[in-house]
This record gives structure tokens, sequence and C-alpha cells, in this order.
């Protein structure tokens, strides 16, 4: 999302410069937060940078189309990342669902009993049925 707010703000400066004339004053950029004082020889084009320390000579309309189709490619990739990330939550979701049917229809437990509370339900059980299997016994003596 910031890329895209900064393509926008380049677009915009991009922009502005046709109220310019040869000759105005600016702040010509240099390094983050650093700028020159500059007079403005030509505001028809820009110098752009296509890499590999190699600068090219464009008119402002071939700069903003160039950065109107980053923009682009920017938006698809943030919306499909977007996509993703919904279609990973809904997965998620369903497996989670699934889950809590499995633990609430497992034997022996209570609908919606946890494991810790089911262990303890299955522990008492076998307590009480080994108290009775003794009482049984005593009887039979």
């Amino acid at each position: 999302m910031e890329n895209i707010n900064q393509v926008n703000l380049v677009i915009e400066s991009l922009d502005r410069l046709d109220t310019l004339e040869v000759g105005a004053k600016i702040l010509a950029p240099i390094a983050n937060g650093i700028f020159l004082d500059a007079t403005l020889r030509d505001p028809h084009h820009v110098r752009l940078n296509v890499g590999g320390k190699v600068v090219v000579n464009k008119t402002v309309g071939d700069a903003k189309r160039l950065l109107e189709g980053q923009r682009r490619d920017l938006e698809g990739l943030r919306d499909r990342a977007l996509g993703d990330a919904s279609s990973v939550t809904k997965r998620l979701r369903e497996i989670e669902m699934t889950i809590e049917n499995e633990t609430s229809d497992a034997p022996g437990e209570p609908s919606g009993a946890s494991p810790s509370t089911g262990a303890a339900h299955d522990a008492s059980a076998a307590s009480s049925h080994e108290k009775k299997k003794r009482s049984r016994s005593k009887q039979h003596e």
C-alpha cells in the first residue's frame, strides 16, 4: 500500500510540473529529506533511471504512463494478496469448524466438552467403576 501511495505522489508531482515555467525556482531532492535549490530548465521532460545506472530523457507524459502502469501492477498484487489472505482465513474457519464438530462428536464425552474436561470425566468414571468392582468382590467373600 505504501508503494502505491508513493507512486501516486510522484504522479501528482509530475502533474504540477505543467503549472511551472522555465526558470522557476524549485527544490530538487537528492536523497530522502535532502534537497537542492534548483532552477527548472525544462518542465516538459524528466530524467528517468531505467536501472543499471542508466538514465534516459522522457516526456512527463511518458513518465506518468510508466508510473500508472506500475501503480496498476502494484494494485493487482495487493488485490491478489488480499484475495489469498481471505481464502486462507476462510479455509482456517472451515478447519476450525471441522475440529469443533469432531471434538463434540467424540464418544464418551458430553457435547462441547473440552479434551481436559473429558479426560477428567473418564478418570472419575474409571475410579467409580473400580470401587463398584471391589465392593462386589467383598460381598462374594
